[in-house]
């Protein structure tokens, strides 16, 4: 299950993020952890309101996996840290959400 966004609701929503300097506001929900220089970041998406795990790996984020629900988040969240501490070097798949 992938939700994606039109370019325009993705950018807007970021953009509304940006200037209501909303990054830390709303996110109660989100699960963060850093391995090394490494975060591993998992919350509702402000832009496809989904679940979703992000890997920011030299200030570059990948959206990696999206999830039904925080359940299957929480799960997923530990696989992705467990793989990164596994190989910091995995090659990261990137789902592309805005079409």
């Amino acid at each position: 299950m992938v939700k994606k966004v039109t370019v325009a609701e993705g950018f807007f929503s970021t953009m509304a993020q940006l200037a209501f300097d909303t990054e830390t506001e709303g996110r109660d929900n989100a699960i963060t952890e850093v391995v090394g220089d490494i975060t591993i970041d998992t919350n509702i998406a402000y832009d496809t309101d989904e679940w979703e795990t992000g890997i920011k790996r030299s200030n570059h984020w990948n959206i990696v996996e999206q999830y039904e629900d925080e359940e299957r988040a929480k799960e997923g969240h530990e696989k992705w840290v467990n793989a990164i501490k596994e190989n910091p070097d995995i090659k990261l798949p990137h789902l592309m959400l805005w079409e």
